[in-house]
């Protein structure tokens, strides 16, 4: 028995255990005589060794060079986490294709949508970018963990791969992190706001953290768009090996917290005018023109008609996408500290409270002050510094105050 062993659940319990530089997961399934009564979805896995022993004879160089493509250009792997190519996928498209040259070269016109049923026996619509009908399972598709950007991405791959190969596309080069000055040097060249969210993870599988890791990604996310602030791009992941320290835990780690969870989002800006302009309905739908003017009783300027519409120009809620918001050199820097979101929910409009993950702690980890990305590790509140420390008035809120506190983790039904 491998030293190294824990017991985890997904669908049914199974065994994660290190062995001899292998990570090895032993998940038990149900004997059944045909692959349409199985009870779990692993009981498919005797099914499918059967078939592809049958059907992938002198093609097992070709598997190999697939695969350690799919690795190196980051497609490879059916968990939630990188919803790539599964090892049976890259099989079936081998046996399909008949060498891996012949896949790249299919793949290199795929397109979202594109089907391929290997026996000929299924009529059932699939809805994803791929679909490869299962040969021993007709009614389920081999490809319905492939996203579209990894599908896309293999693709590309796969175009640059026959123009000019090359051994790094097998073995990419070791990407270094970048020092903290290099750090420093790349987001002052960017000019770019970031705010990094942390949360403690709970003792829970990749495969139910990632979906609602990834829903509270896209409802920050949508958050931050319905606000006026321009999202260049964010990212979500789980570091288990990094123990999460909350604000005042003096290094200690909370017990029941495995792991740090981060979603991280760069922004063009983290600071908008505190005016915004909203446009109502055309000025000849007189009932609706009039309840719009109506629901705005104080603008700042306005009502007035543009390009037909009625117009008003209304105080912005948030003005700020973090407590520093992003001053503009000379600026005075904002907060060093960001707030605990489970203790800053509630209130509002009723769209920006999302589900958060019961009982983890979370904080806004990042914010963009006038030196670049300071790390908060002290808890403090903006509302005990002065608005002129801030650089906005006390009435302007900092939509961080609506940020849920993280993802849902509990697991679904099996």
């Amino acid at each position: 028995m491998a030293p190294e062993h824990e017991e985890r659940y997904a669908e049914h319990a199974y065994v994660h255990a290190n062995f001899e530089g292998f990570r090895i997961d032993l998940v038990p399934c149900y004997l059944v005589e045909d692959a349409s009564k199985i009870i779990s979805a692993v009981d498919r896995t005797p099914f499918h060794c059967r078939y592809v022993s049958a059907e992938i004879r002198g093609l097992e160089d070709e598997v190999l060079l697939i695969k350690q493509f799919m690795k190196g250009i980051g497609v490879y792997g059916s968990e939630l986490k990188v919803g790539g190519f599964s090892g049976y996928l890259a099989e079936l498209l081998v046996i399909r294709y008949g060498s891996f040259i012949s896949v790249l070269e299919g793949a290199s016109s795929w397109r979202p949508g594109e089907t391929m049923d290997l026996s000929g026996h299924s009529s059932r619509n699939h809805p994803d970018p791929l679909v490869v009908v299962d040969p021993v399972d007709p009614g389920r598709n081999v490809a319905a963990a492939l996203t579209l950007d990894r599908m896309l991405q293999f693709v590309a791959a796969a175009r640059l791969f026959l123009e000019d190969p090359g051994l790094d596309f097998f073995f990419p080069p070791e990407i270094f992190p970048l020092t903290d000055e290099e750090l420093r040097e790349e987001m002052a060249r960017r000019d770019s706001a970031f705010i990094l969210l942390e949360f403690g993870g709970p003792d829970l599988v990749e495969d139910v953290i990632f979906p609602q890791l990834r829903k509270a990604e896209e409802s920050v996310r949508a958050l931050f768009v319905r606000s006026g602030f321009s999202v260049l791009r964010s990212d979500a992941d789980w570091h288990r090996g990094i123990t999460f320290e909350p604000p005042g835990s003096d290094g200690v780690g909370e017990s029941g917290i495995f792991g740090t969870i981060r979603i991280l989002f760069e922004l063009e800006v983290a600071t908008l005018p505190k005016v915004e302009r909203r446009v109502g309905p055309p000025v000849w739908e007189a009932a609706h023109a009039k309840k719009f003017v109506e629901s705005h009783p104080e603008p700042l300027c306005g009502p007035y008609i543009r390009e037909g519409r009625v117009v008003v120009e209304v105080p912005r809620r948030f003005a700020l996408a973090s407590p520093g918001g992003h001053p503009r050199p000379g600026a005075p820097p904002g907060p060093r500290a960001g707030p605990w979101l489970q203790d800053i929910q509630g209130g509002g409009d009723p769209r920006d409270r999302r589900p958060g993950v019961s009982g983890l702690h979370g904080q806004v980890l990042f914010g963009a002050t006038e030196g670049g990305l300071t790390p908060f590790r002290t808890a403090s509140t903006p509302s005990s510094q002065s608005s002129s420390s801030r650089g906005q008035e006390p009435s302007s809120p900092h939509l961080s105050s609506l940020l849920p506190s993280g993802p849902d983790t509990s697991p679904s039904p099996a």
